[in-house]
């Protein structure tokens, strides 16, 4: 917060009926100690790969590595912070081996089907089983000995620790190729007391590359393709096979050449900056800048020696500020004697930018800070008005969030909400102005709920509030606005047209109390807001339908044609 001195995969309880003769046979493997024959191939000869034009490129500076992969796995992010940017306190739970990310920071791709990039610090000796009772057993796999060769090939998975604990944990399939490791692991589990064997297969690829940013080096990228649970102990290659889907084999020769567009490097060292004079600058917004500067420089004591009053001590200055990785001021308007309003651009490491809007007086080279309000999101512009969400903490854990509307630079607070930690709402600064500019939709969300309230400009008024749309807009002549939602956890299902400037409700899509898959949006050719519902089901008289049907709501005559695919 920017502040001054005067302020594993979770298993569900299974109920399985399985015949005599199947329990038999299960058990009696349990008790054999002959395992299943493991069939390895071992291929090393890596052909040409080439990257697709269309492919995305990502790189980060602070891991050291960067890649290239299909548009269509979406963007990557870095966890368990989005913003990485200091390696020795990107993951300050890292030791707990309860968290998924303990000894280690991932990337992930938001889409399913995807690979998760595993960087590991040096303290991590290997992946864990997955029920915790086996924790004292030790691991399931040989990641040190792939660090010391750094070839995937040598990577294996295996956990048997009978009879003093029951899982266990095997490859029945594996082959190598191209950096790239094909398996199959076999997880047999133990239920209703010994009476019940059942075995979790899973096919995944894995590689693994070397880093040099001197904190998670060590990087296992696995790809999880499908997993079977059955009680059969002898499924193969070809019984996986039949469960992935028909975009198996793409899938597989994607992975490939995104392992091997994986190129790393050492992050380069920051570099220090000298403070910049600017010739004819007006001195005070030159000490408010040295101010800045010493902040983002690190420099805490020369910082707080430039207050001319001193509230707090430097230990607590300090510990607001010792995390700084950006303070750049910017936009400054001189608004009285000596007095100046602008904008900061704040980080900490590892945290997302914040911009602030800060009011200062400067009084012979001394600061003294007035008002700081933090900028939820841009602002957004139509003609002379602008839109923006500030927010201002009150304690440790409570704050407001004030939705504002500026005019002519005269400011108009159209509302606000009260947070919390675990609780209350605020604007989220996803703000929009209809087409002609005569109302304002903005964003709004709580614990585990969502929403839009609509504004009337002239008024400076709420009109509508709703509750989980996925779509909610204006026609472009603002004749209506529209919204539809699908929301199971809330129970919010409607596909609504609104008259405007009264919205008063002229068409729901949904006459009954309906769950339903459902979308909507302007077809701009034919003029029409359309509602797409699939899989519908009335709650009122517990029926079912499964057909799809799409309504269409004429903006010209006001009709409404429905469409049954």
């Amino acid at each position: 917060m920017f502040k001054f001195l005067n302020l594993n995969q979770i298993y569900v309880m299974i109920g399985v009926i399985v015949v005599l003769a199947i329990l038999v046979g299960a058990i009696t493997y349990y008790f054999n100690p002959q395992k299943m024959e493991r069939k390895e191939v071992i291929l090393n000869t890596e052909g040409e790969v080439k990257i697709p034009e269309e492919w995305k490129k990502y790189e980060n500076d602070v891991l050291g590595i960067s890649f290239y992969y299909p548009s269509e796995w979406g963007d990557p992010y870095t966890g368990p912070s989005k913003n990485i940017t200091d390696l020795a306190t990107a993951n300050k739970g890292y030791k707990d081996v309860t968290n998924d990310f303990f000894y280690a920071v991932k990337i992930y791709f938001p889409e399913e089907k995807t690979p998760v990039i595993n960087l590991y610090n040096n303290e991590y000796k290997g992946e864990l089983y997955p029920n915790g009772d086996a924790l004292p057993f030790g691991y399931v796999d040989n990641i040190l000995e792939v660090e010391k060769s750094g070839n995937i090939c040598d990577y294996r998975v295996e956990f048997d620790h009978r009879p003093d604990y029951k899982g266990t944990i095997d490859e029945v399939y594996s082959e190598c190729k191209n950096k790239v490791r094909t398996y199959i692991t076999r997880n047999m589990e133990i239920y209703e007391n010994g009476t019940l064997v059942l075995y979790n297969y899973a096919l995944k690829d894995s590689s693994f590359v070397k880093l040099e940013n001197g904190y998670f080096d060590n990087v296992l990228i696995s790809y999880f393709h499908t997993a079977i649970q059955t009680p059969d102990d002898g499924v193969g290659m070809q019984d996986i096979l039949e469960q992935v889907n028909d975009n198996y084999q793409e899938d597989k020769n994607n992975f490939v050449i995104f392992i091997n567009s994986i190129n790393t490097f050492k992050p380069a060292p920051p570099q220090e900056e000298s403070f910049e004079i600017i010739e004819g600058e007006n001195p005070h917004i030159t000490t408010i800048r040295k101010y800045y500067f010493e902040i983002e420089k690190g420099d805490l004591g020369t910082a707080y020696n430039m207050y001319q009053d001193k509230s707090v001590s430097f230990e607590t200055y300090e510990e607001w500020y010792k995390n700084t990785l950006i303070a750049n001021p910017i936009e400054f308007e001189e608004i009285g004697d000596n007095r100046y309003q602008f904008k900061v651009q704040f980080q900490d490491n590892n945290q997302k930018q914040k911009l602030y809007r800060v009011i200062m007086e400067v009084n012979e080279g001394k600061i003294i800070p007035i008002s700081s309000e933090e900028m939820a999101a841009d602002p957004i512009l139509f003609g002379d008005m602008t839109a923006f969400v500030k927010q201002k903490q009150l304690g440790a854990y409570q704050f407001k969030t004030y939705l504002v509307l500026s005019e002519n630079g005269e400011e108009y607070v159209l509302d606000e909400e009260m947070a919390f930690e675990g609780g209350g709402k605020m604007f989220s600064g996803s703000l929009e102005f209809s087409p002609e500019g005569n109302y304002l939709i903005s964003h709004i969300y709580g614990y585990e709920w969502s929403g839009i309230n609509v504004y009337d400009i002239k008024s400076k008024k709420r009109i509508l509030e709703l509750n989980s749309p996925s779509m909610a807009s204006f026609t472009p002549n603002e004749k209506y606005f529209f919204a539809c939602a699908q929301n199971e956890l809330g129970g919010d299902y409607y596909g609504t047209v609104y008259s405007v400037p009264d919205f008063k409700e002229i068409y729901n899509a949904l006459t009954r109390k309906y769950s339903v898959n459902m979308n909507c949006e302007y077809d701009e050719e034919k003029q029409v807001i359309r509602f797409r519902v699939d899989n519908f089901y009335d709650s009122e008289n517990e029926e079912a339908e499964n057909q799809s049907k799409i309504m269409e709501f004429s903006t010209i005559t006001g009709d409404v044609e429905i469409i049954n695919d």
